[in-house]
C-alpha cells in the first residue's frame, strides 16, 4: 500500500490559513509572521514595559541597579507576549521594583507566575487582595509614607463569583499558583473558604507601582 505524502507547500499553506484565523492581525506571508511580524510586535511590547517601568523609576526619583541576565530575560521574554494593556502595566511595575535600588527580588519566581494569569485572574485577585489587606499612612519627620498590612480575610468561593461572574476558573488557577490556600476550619468543609498566601500578599507587592 502506497503511503501518500501531501506536498510540503500544501502543509504549509495550511498552516498558513490557520495561523491568519488565530492571529490578529492577519499576515500575508508565513515566513514574516514566522521571523520579521512577530518579532516586531514583541519589541514593540517591549519597548512599552520599559519605557513604563523607567517613567515610574524617574517620577519617584528612585535610584536603578544593575539586574542579572538570569532575572531580566524571562521579564522581558514573558512580558514581549503581553497585548494587555492592563496587565502590561503590572509587567512594567516588577521590572521597576526588581530594577529599583534597593531592591530584594532576586528569582524568576514572579515572571513565572504573572506569565500565567490572564486578565480575567489579575482582576479576581486584585479584588481578593484588597479585601484581604488595608492602606495605613504613617509621618516620619517630614515625609508621609503609607504602608500595606496584610489581613487574614477569609472568603468563600461563592461570595467572590457573586460579584465576579464566571470566576472559578480564576480562583482554581490562583490556588493552583499559591496565591490562595485553602483555609481548614471545624466549621467549614475543606475548600469552602480561602485566604490570601504570604506568596500571593508578596507577589501582588511586586507587581504594583508603589
Amino acid at each position: 500500500m502506497e503511503l501518500k505524502i501531501p506536498a510540503i507547500d500544501n502543509i504549509t499553506e495550511a498552516a498558513k490559513d490557520f495561523l491568519q484565523k488565530v492571529i490578529t492581525p492577519p499576515l500575508e506571508e508565513l515566513g514574516l509572521l514566522l521571523t520579521d511580524q512577530v518579532k516586531l510586535w514583541r519589541f514593540k511590547n517591549q519597548v512599552t514595559i520599559l519605557i513604563k517601568a523607567e517613567n515610574h523609576l524617574k517620577a519617584k526619583g528612585l535610584k536603578i541597579r544593575k539586574v542579572s541576565l538570569k532575572v531580566l530575560t524571562p521579564m522581558l521574554e514573558y512580558g514581549s507576549l503581553e497585548e494587555d494593556e492592563t496587565l502590561q502595566d503590572k509587567w512594567a511595575a516588577l521590572l521597576a521594583n526588581t530594577a529599583k535600588e534597593g531592591s530584594k527580588i532576586d528569582s524568576t519566581l514572579y515572571s513565572h507566575i504573572l506569565s500565567q494569569l490572564s486578565n480575567k485572574d489579575a482582576e479576581v485577585f486584585g479584588f481578593i487582595y484588597d479585601l484581604s489587606t488595608e492602606t495605613q499612612i504613617g509621618n516620619h519627620g517630614n515625609a508621609t509614607f503609607s504602608i500595606t498590612i496584610r489581613k487574614h480575610y477569609s472568603f468563600g468561593q461563592e461570595s467572590i463569583t457573586n460579584i465576579h461572574k464566571d470566576s472559578f476558573i480564576s480562583i482554581d488557577n490562583l490556588l493552583r499558583l499559591r496565591l490562595l490556600k485553602e483555609v481548614n476550619l471545624s466549621t467549614f468543609q475543606e475548600g469552602e473558604l480561602m485566604q490570601l498566601t504570604d506568596l500571593g500578599f508578596h507577589f501582588m507587592s511586586a507587581v504594583k507601582f508603589r
